[in-house]
């Protein structure tokens, strides 16, 4: 596929003085959107057209879900169990780990960092 001019990325190195060895622990508070539930509650499809609306197929902080979407954390864990979202795991080291994130889009001569 390749880097192509307009592309956004997120780039996330992290250090650590851990073992080096990162594994899955877990959920985390990171979701994204996959499709619309194969559920007949109309709750649910309705949330999920609205998750879809507003964060596309971005990933989203559990935060920001609650933040707009109060009330409906309950659908939210149902939509991950039917795989209509997923929880992303959360990556553990059993170390210090320093973790920092830029945001960059892609050029025509290189990128532009953006956060």
């Amino acid at each position: 596929m390749g880097l192509r001019e307009g592309m956004v990325l997120a780039i996330e190195p992290f250090a650590t003085l851990g073992s080096g060895y990162v594994r899955s622990k877990g959920g985390s508070n990171i979701y994204r959107y996959l499709s619309p539930p194969s559920s007949r509650e109309l709750r649910l499809r309705i949330l999920s057209e609205r998750i879809k609306r507003r964060f596309k197929t971005l990933p989203f902080a559990e935060r920001w879900f609650v933040r707009e979407f109060p009330n409906l954390f309950d659908g939210l864990e149902r939509l991950v169990f039917l795989k209509s979202v997923y929880h992303y795991p959360r990556l553990v080291d059993d170390g210090i780990v320093s973790q920092h994130e830029h945001t960059i889009i892609v050029t025509s001569d290189g990128c532009e960092v953006i956060t």
